[in-house]
């Protein structure tokens, strides 16, 4: 039986359910004229509980509140949702205004969460001798006036410190459009993502490379409303203004962290601590285009990663600083989940055979206020609790529309996303898509097979054409008489994806040497007769596995998958670069025929579906090989391709 709550509590039955002393309530009282009004019986004060819990909400935020009720109710409320409490964006609209007519946006941003800092963790007085101070370390009068207007906005405190605080920090990202640092990471990926990991109160809960900490203010409020304890994060800084902006962020929201200033090594150092926590979260700078170790003896279990590939090298450090049991969260960029060059490929496949990727989840594009990039999620575990399948989730629709330009997950969304996660946990069927949620579970031999590509539709098993009952089957060319072969293309040919970018970089190149053809070679059904990419003979003797032969079909890889073009007499002993991928005939199939099949609107109709989504959309060989392919008897197979040019 739940108990019933009393009608009115103390000043040390407060304290008690916050976690603060009976001073710091004192001090509210003493501040804030809002605060509940007491009824007094004899020398005892007491408040009303429905009233302090709303006012904990109100200047606090939902955190206080659930505390507070949980203590005092003497159930949990981890999973009750508190409404949101809207922002005044218009109050708060003259902020931005002054930010975009400043010298320096940094400068302004860090000044004004500073005063929204300020005011939150100071006394009146205090907070306005501390502004007074600040107004006079600029001599540029517009600087000065500019602490005045943002004091005036500030002092009318119409909302919690720390909704203004996230306000405010989402606002600045949009209206600057980039960062010096480290993305912003939305607050309903942060919620999906602490949902996920599900720390627990007591547990190590650490972001390498913090930010501005939102994934540690979402994990400290998600630990708080399981527990009265207080929660404690800690972080790793990796600039002053991100180690500033993130102390004063967890401060404002109420909870207190470690978050050590490594500000010398930079955003380009990867650091991994093995086995030190129970749960990582982490945003990385992963579009950084060198990094390096914080120990040059710093192993790689899983293989080194590229030195150009910033976030590899993050996923592989957040996994190793787990401890046995822990759980990772890390936002990637969407390319990972099929890197295409062979040292990515080497990475992903062994943290995949070790058991360490529990799940991925696909998102769409234009979901960070500072990036247009499409991201994954991927869900990282010990590998002494390792498992056989990898859960892979498709969210990319479960989203709404914010902003022109920008979106955000719905809550049905993550619902949906935090429900399949649990029920693949526990070893249960999997659901039928719904709130624009797919999900399929993948065994590791299956993924193999895939060259490890972590995306929900090359995870799938793809049908063949099945017969009918009048002597036709229906095909990718409409039917067809049921007498023809009926297999897979990779039955027929041989499919060759193109010479790796890392074998030939751009460094390579070589005036007047053996043409490389990419994908920007490929238009209109045709080679382009002059690609500008060449290399040396010397460089080219090495890689007769990637040359052009007349007949040969070049598929674009990367980019647009429908183009494609046949290659003949001036193209042979050219090589296909890493953009494209070769198909070519075997016996059992004319060069011709298949030049017009995989130049057929069906089958072009075919790749397109099957393309991966992405910052650029691909192909992978291996889905290039389960194409349905329908083979004619020799003469019918000439007949057929009588459109395309002879060979």
């Amino acid at each position: 039986m739940t108990p019933v709550p009393p009608d009115t509590v103390t000043r040390s039955q407060i304290a008690a359910a916050v976690c603060v002393t009976e001073q710091a309530v004192s001090n509210w009282i003493r501040r804030y004229a809002d605060f509940p009004r007491p009824s007094s019986t004899g020398r005892t004060h007491t408040y009303p509980t429905a009233l302090v819990a709303e006012w904990f909400d109100r200047q606090h935020g939902t955190t206080y509140g659930d505390r507070f009720r949980k203590a005092i109710h003497g159930h949990d409320t981890r999973h009750r949702t508190n409404p949101a409490i809207p922002i005044d964006a218009q109050w708060l609209a003259p902020l931005e205004d002054l930010m975009l007519r400043s010298s320096d946006a940094w400068l302004f941003e860090r000044l004004v969460l500073t005063l929204v800092h300020a005011k939150h963790a100071r006394a009146t007085t205090a907070a306005a001798y501390f502004t007074a101070r600040i107004r006079t370390t600029f001599q540029d009068p517009w600087w000065r006036n500019a602490v005045t207007e943002i004091d005036a906005v500030l002092s009318e405190r119409r909302q919690p410190p720390h909704l203004i605080f996230d306000h405010l920090l989402d606002r600045f990202a949009k209206a600057r459009h980039k960062t010096l640092d480290q993305y912003l990471v939305p607050t309903e990926i942060a919620q999906l993502m602490v949902r996920l990991v599900d720390p627990r109160p007591g547990s190590r809960v650490h972001d390498p490379c913090c930010g501005t900490a939102g994934l540690l203010v979402a994990a400290a409020e998600h630990m708080a409303r399981a527990s009265t304890e207080l929660a404690v994060v800690s972080g790793r800084a990796a600039t002053k203004r991100t180690r500033h902006i993130a102390t004063m962020n967890l401060a404002v929201h109420g909870y207190r962290a470690a978050i050590t200033d490594d500000t010398a090594a930079g955003l380009s150092t990867v650091v991994a601590e093995p086995e030190q926590f129970d749960t990582i979260l982490l945003n990385p700078p992963f579009s950084r285009e060198q990094w390096q170790p914080a120990d040059d003896a710093q192993s790689w279990p899983y293989g080194k990663p590229n030195p150009h590939n910033t976030g590899l090298a993050w996923l592989q450090a957040a996994a190793l600083s787990l401890a046995p049991g822990g759980r990772a969260a890390v936002i990637m960029p969407a390319s990972a989940t099929e890197a295409s060059s062979t040292r990515d490929q080497n990475v992903r496949a062994a943290m995949v055979e070790a058991g360490v990727v529990r799940c991925v989840i696909q998102l769409r594009e234009h979901m960070f206020r500072e990036a247009k990039t499409a991201v994954s999620i991927w869900m990282l575990g010990h590998p002494d609790d390792a498992q056989s399948d990898v859960l892979l989730i498709d969210a990319s629709a479960a989203t709404r529309r914010t902003e022109k330009t920008h979106w955000a997950l719905t809550g049905d969304g993550i619902e949906t996303i935090v429900g399949v996660y649990r029920n693949w946990q526990n070893g249960e069927v999997l659901t039928p898509a719904r709130a624009g949620v797919d999900a399929v579970s993948v065994s590791i031999a299956e993924l193999r097979d895939n060259d490890y590509v972590l995306q929900v539709d090359a995870g799938r098993p793809r049908a063949r054409p099945l017969p009918r009952t009048d002597g036709t089957m229906d095909t990718l060319l409409g039917l067809v008489p049921d007498d023809w072969q009926n297999r897979h293309l990779g039955d027929f040919c041989e499919v060759q994806p193109g010479v790796s970018g890392e074998t030939l970089p751009p460094s390579k190149k070589a005036a007047g040497g053996v043409p490389v053809v990419t994908a920007v070679n490929v238009r209109n059904d045709e080679i382009a007769t002059a690609p500008k990419f060449t290399v040396s003979n010397a460089t080219a003797a090495g890689l007769d596995r990637y040359r052009i032969h007349a007949g040969d079909v070049l598929l674009v890889r990367v980019g647009k998958t429908s183009r494609t073009a046949v290659a003949d007499d001036q193209h042979s002993g050219w090589l296909v670069g890493n953009t494209c991928i070769r198909v070519r005939a075997k016996e059992g199939i004319r060069a011709e025929y298949l030049a017009w099949y995989l130049t057929h609107p069906g089958v072009r109709e075919w790749i397109v579906s099957r393309t991966l989504p992405g910052v650029k959309p691909s192909i992978n060989a291996k889905i290039i090989k389960s194409m349905p392919l329908v083979v004619p008897p020799t003469e019918q197979q000439r007949n057929l391709a009588g459109t395309v040019p002879k060979l």
